[in-house]
């Protein structure tokens, strides 16, 4: 089902040429409409037998789901510290925390360098690292850039600490 996102009056659809065609004649309210493709897509699977839609649109599948429906659980986004008010990027010196591994507000989470020294960044959450973006040695890393994720809980089984695919 197309979704209606506003109505138009009649004398504002002839204004704003919404039938530039002069013999088409307007209703009452024109109704403005958004296009799914993928409403579109299963409606022309049901009529034409999913063979041939793929046959006739190769290209329709890409219109499929665009979103992901897995809950992942609640987790905070690492970013890259402004350790200096004129910092603008720094490098990752070494990890101190691995993919799984438990910390606690105070824990040394990772070495940082800058142009002037070299601090460690502590931890101000508890929980798991639940993923790292950026590798060991990595440099020029942008201030705000997001560095790792760390989740409230740990994830046990098949794939249990990918939250984000990199």
């Amino acid at each position: 089902m197309l979704q209606t996102l506003q109505r138009v009056p009649r004398a504002a659809a002839q204004a704003s040429k919404l039938a530039p065609v002069a013999n088409v004649r307007l209703a009452r309210s024109v109704s403005v409409t958004a296009w799914n493709p993928t409403r579109a897509y299963s409606r022309l699977t049901r009529q034409l037998g999913a063979s041939s839609t793929a046959a006739l649109y190769p290209n329709a599948s890409r219109y499929g789901r665009l979103y992901s429906s897995k809950t992942y659980p609640p987790h905070t986004l690492i970013t890259m510290p402004a350790l200096s008010p004129t910092m603008t990027s720094g490098n990752i010196g070494s990890w101190q925390k691995q993919v799984g591994d438990e910390v606690t507000p105070g824990d040394v989470l990772v070495e940082i360098e800058t142009d002037k020294a070299q601090m460690d960044f502590e931890c101000q959450d508890e929980g798991f690292v639940a993923k790292i973006f950026i590798d060991s040695g990595s440099k020029d890393i942008a201030v705000n850039q997001a560095i790792a994720v760390l989740a409230e809980r740990e994830r046990k089984g098949r794939g249990s600490m990918v939250l984000i695919d990199s």
